[in-house]
C-alpha cells in the first residue's frame, strides 16, 4: 500500500530525485501563433529548469505577443523573440538566465540566444534548422554551449515556411524582410502524443 511505499523509499527515492524519470515530469507546451500557422514547443524543464521557468514567465507576461522572427540562416537557425515586426526592442522584465547546457542543439531543438557572456540569455531564442550540436556545444563556437530548453513538437512545416521567406544580408546576418510576427504566445498542456515522444 501507500504506507509501505513511503516507508520503503529510502535510497530509491533519492536516486529518482537525482535522475528524473522523463515519463513522470509534467510536460508543458508553448504555442506560438504566426500568420503562417502555429508552432508548438515542448518545454524541457528536466534539462533546463531555470530557462524554462524564465520562458514561461515571459509568455505569461505577454512579452512575445507582437514579437517577431527576424533572422533565418539556412540550415542553421530561425531566430526571434527580442524585437517587434517594426524593429522595436522587447526587453525582458526579468534578470538574465544562468546558462543551463545539457541537451545538444540538434535539428528541431530550441535554444536561448545570448551574447558572448554565457549567462546573458533573456528573451531571444533560436530554432535549429540543422544539426548544430557541435558548433553550439561546449568547445564549438565558444567554451560554454547554448542552452536548449525546448523542441519543436508541432508546426515544423510552419518553421520551414517562415525560414524560406524573403531575406537579405545585413552585417553578416540573414534578416527576414519583412520580419514575421509572433501574434501570440500561450502556454498549454502538451497533447498525449507530444508527451510520449520524448526528446
Amino acid at each position: 500500500g501507500a504506507t509501505g511505499a513511503a516507508a520503503g523509499g529510502g535510497d530509491d527515492a533519492k536516486q529518482r530525485r537525482a535522475t528524473p524519470d522523463l515519463a513522470n515530469v509534467p510536460m508543458e507546451c508553448v504555442v506560438l501563433q504566426t500568420e503562417f500557422g502555429d508552432v508548438t514547443f515542448r518545454l524541457l524543464g528536466e534539462a533546463a529548469p531555470s530557462t524554462v521557468a524564465n520562458f514561461e514567465a515571459l509568455v505569461d507576461a505577454g512579452v512575445y505577443n507582437g514579437a517577431s522572427f527576424y533572422r533565418a540562416e539556412p540550415n542553421f537557425c530561425l531566430q526571434g523573440g527580442a524585437v517587434s515586426v517594426d524593429g522595436v526592442a522587447r526587453p525582458s522584465p526579468y534578470a538574465a538566465v544562468p546558462l543551463e547546457y545539457k541537451v545538444p542543439n540538434h535539428r528541431g531543438m530550441v535554444s536561448m540566444a545570448r551574447t558572448s557572456d554565457p549567462n546573458s540569455a533573456t528573451t531571444e531564442f533560436s530554432i535549429m534548422l540543422g544539426d548544430n550540436s557541435q558548433w553550439l556545444g561546449p568547445g564549438g563556437s565558444d567554451a560554454y554551449g547554448y542552452a536548449v530548453f525546448a523542441r519543436v513538437a508541432a508546426g515544423w512545416d510552419v518553421v520551414q515556411q517562415i525560414a524560406a521567406q524573403p531575406a537579405q544580408n545585413e552585417d553578416g546576418m540573414t534578416s527576414l524582410t519583412p520580419r514575421v510576427a509572433i501574434l501570440q504566445a500561450r502556454r498549454e498542456h502538451c497533447p498525449a502524443h507530444v508527451r510520449e515522444a520524448g526528446l
